[in-house]
């Protein structure tokens, strides 16, 4: 049992699209979780001697585990704004979460397991606007098993209540022991905690050189916000979610921009992209526009650099799209994606990392309670809301839309 990730290391996924060893990457809860969720598939193997987990019935269950995790975090939203809104901006704001591209394709086309910290992380939140610390440190504590990103929404939030550094120090131990307990427990073989060694990739993206030292941008925009969030003064709990949701609308929109995640990972901004839209009284309807742009463009960044996810190798790997359209399997082999042409055009990714910094600025300006308020198009405006749910939907499902006419018309 200890040995794990030895025995996982050489496994196979028995998919041709994925021949490849997948080992585990992540700390055994997750792994629990799954074997949770599988196991009436195992059972029905076991009664029936048949092969059931690539069998297009059994991916489908595997993929509905994530919908409990994302009704979890839709309730969480909820709550965490009712306590400072009134219902209808908690209803406005549950939807907006649900809406979100930045969760409707990681979850409905990708269909990868970042949710499953979600719901801890707002649990996280909701303790934290309750001052009720101890379950604020015993949620984080669990959403760092999941994912370490749960970090981005601990630090900043401990930071604007506590200023004792013993203290600060203690609760990050303290969230960490279940991280090291489950490493001890099951170690890796080449070492290291969970995925840690994905963090290297917090210091990738847009960068400045001089060919002797390079500025990694997301740290330093994340060490800025701690250390506002540190010497901010601690306020009314309504001011306060606000003030919290600024701090967390900069690193997370910052850890979208400037660094270029696994198109899985950007589903993690989206709860703080909400909270910054329900905790504004003005400019509605702009934050609305803008927040759709800033995740529609983040979305063709990652339909550009992360082209794999997006492409026949994810449709054909799930074994349900050409069985829909009445064609043969794709061959493995085969690689084509929506916007794969402009992997290599160093103009096109310019423009997108452009109009991705210009976006979030007037985000953060439109955003800041000393903003002018501008009475153009408010209050809100249900035209804008439409809008953005009928672009989420066209954009997230447009490369399924060109694999399917690239399969009929090729």
């Amino acid at each position: 049992m200890r040995d794990f990730y030895t025995a996982s290391s050489g496994m196979l996924s028995g998919n041709a699209f994925y021949s490849v060893p997948q080992g585990a990457a992540y700390l055994f809860p997750v792994y629990a979780v799954f074997a949770v969720w599988n196991l009436p598939t195992w059972l029905l193997e076991r009664a029936t001697g048949m092969a059931l987990f690539n069998t297009i019935p059994s991916m489908i269950w595997m993929k509905l585990m994530l919908v409990p995790f994302l009704v979890l975090s839709t309730v969480q939203i909820f709550r965490i704004i009712d306590k400072s809104k009134n219902r209808e901006y908690a209803q406005l704001g549950a939807f907006l979460f649900f809406s979100s591209i930045l969760v409707i394709y990681p979850i409905g086309i990708i269909g990868q397991y970042d949710i499953l910290g979600i719901p801890l992380i707002l649990w996280g939140i909701s303790n934290w606007m309750d001052n009720k610390p101890k379950s604020f440190l015993l949620a984080f504590s669990f959403a760092l098993v999941f994912k370490y990103f749960a970090l981005f929404y601990f630090l900043p939030l401990l930071l604007l209540k506590e200023k004792r550094i013993f203290r600060i120090v203690r609760s990050c131990l303290f969230i960490l022991l279940p991280s090291l307990l489950f490493s001890a427990l099951f170690p890796r073989p080449n070492g290291g905690i969970g995925n840690s060694g994905l963090i290297s990739l917090l210091l990738k993206g847009p960068q400045i050189s001089d060919g002797k030292a390079v500025i990694y941008w997301f740290p330093l925009v994340f060490a800025l916000v701690l250390i506002a969030a540190y010497f901010h003064e601690p306020g009314e709990n309504g001011d306060e979610l606000k003030i919290a949701a600024d701090c967390l609308f900069v690193t997370m929109a910052s850890f979208c921009v400037l660094v270029d995640p696994y198109p899985y990972w950007v589903i993690l901004a989206a709860p703080a992209f909400v909270l910054m839209l329900a905790t504004r009284s003005c400019n509605a309807n702009k934050l609305l526009v803008l927040e759709s742009a800033l995740s529609w463009v983040i979305t063709i960044k990652n339909y550009i650099l992360y082209y794999w996810c997006f492409g026949v190798k994810t449709t054909g790997g799930m074994g349900v799209l050409h069985r829909l359209l009445g064609m043969p399997s794709p061959d493995p082999s085969e690689k084509y994606s929506v916007l794969l042409r402009y992997y290599n055009n160093l103009e096109m990714r310019s423009f997108v990392f452009t109009a991705l910094f210009g976006i979030c600025l007037a985000t953060v300006f439109f955003s800041c309670s000393k903003c002018r308020h501008i009475k153009l198009w408010e209050p809100l405006n249900n035209g804008v809301l439409y809008l953005r749910t009928l672009g989420n939907l066209a954009l997230a499902f447009l490369p399924a839309a060109y694999i399917v006419f690239h399969m009929l018309f090729r």
